[in-house]
This record gives C-alpha cells, sequence and structure tokens, in this order.
C-alpha cells in the first residue's frame, strides 16, 4: 500500500459503484508464490493463470502471425466465442516498464481483450479488438479506430456496443 492507504502495485478504477479489486488479489497471489513483487515484473499473464487457476493457457506471439493475421485472428475469435479469458501484451526491451509509447499503449503490459469485431467500412473488411488496461490510467490508443479516430461513423460505434471508441 502507498501512504494513502492503496495499492501500490495491481490498483484498478472503480466499474460503476463497486471497486474492483480482484486485480490487486491476483498479483498479490502471484508475487507471494514468486517470493516478491520484483520477481514478477515482466512476466506473463499465462502463468498466472496456469499456477494459480490450474488452467491450460495458449499463448500466440504476433511476429510468429506476421503474414498469417486471419488465423490469428480467427484463433482468438474461437477463444472468445468460448468465454477464455484473453489478454493482449506489448513488449518492447528498449523501453522501460509502464513507459507509455507513442501509440498510446503502455510499454511491456498487458490489456484485457474485452470484446473482438469484424466491420466492413467502404466494402473493406476490418478486425478490431477492444481491449481494456486493468490498471486503468490515462493513455489511450491514438492510431485507427482509437476513441479519437475520425473512423467511426454513430452506425459503427453502435455495430460495436454503445461505448466502443470511448474505451481507454
Amino acid at each position: 500500500l502507498d501512504n494513502l492507504r492503496r495499492p501500490r502495485f495491481g490498483n484498478t478504477k472503480p466499474e460503476g459503484d463497486k471497486a474492483v479489486i480482484w486485480v490487486s488479489l491476483i498479483e498479490k497471489a502471484w508475487a507471494k508464490l514468486c517470493g516478491n513483487y520484483e520477481n514478477i515484473i515482466m512476466g506473463t499473464v499465462d502463468m498466472g493463470f496456469i499456477h494459480l487457476c490450474g488452467v491450460p493457457s495458449v499463448s500466440y506471439k504476433h511476429q510468429e502471425y506476421k503474414n498469417k493475421a486471419d488465423a490469428l485472428f480467427n484463433a482468438l475469435k474461437m477463444g472468445h466465442s468460448k468465454k477464455h479469458i484473453m489478454t493482449a501484451g506489448t513488449a518492447d526491451s528498449t523501453k522501460a516498464i509502464e513507459q507509455v509509447m507513442g501509440t498510446g499503449l503502455v510499454a511491456n503490459h498487458c490489456y484485457s481483450i474485452l470484446s473482438m469485431h469484424e466491420l466492413t467500412v467502404k466494402g473493406k473488411k476490418v478486425k478490431i479488438l477492444k481491449l481494456k488496461n486493468p490498471y486503468g490510467g490515462g493513455s489511450v490508443w491514438k492510431g485507427s479506430w482509437g476513441p479519437a479516430s475520425d473512423l467511426w461513423t454513430d452506425a459503427l460505434r453502435k455495430e460495436v456496443g454503445d461505448d466502443a471508441g470511448t474505451s481507454k
């Protein structure tokens, strides 16, 4: 805890009228299992799932799918349809941990995958993921289809959910 008695590491913003503490509890349990918080820096979410929940985990590395984007999206779509817990992460050894990158994403950080969508825009298929930073925070995706993107129309926002394009 910090000097204001808030979680120092895994903290989240309140969702609705409830404070979310599961992120902090899972992170604390994982740190305890690994000996301390320093030992879990730059770990991967799948290791937590395997060791704390006893569930199988599959990891897809983006660079292995560079020319197979459809195969990667279809694998994610299958997991999403089965209601699997899914995450995405950034890895950049040239950046400090938790440094905000030019894209608005946080370096060496994990995001929850909330939903995935295939849109048809001007006759072309567009595949997007809706991510959430479990820690909250002010960094927002700055690229195509981000909250401030002019690619969004009211119809497309409605198609993917009322708050699409406004999430962080």
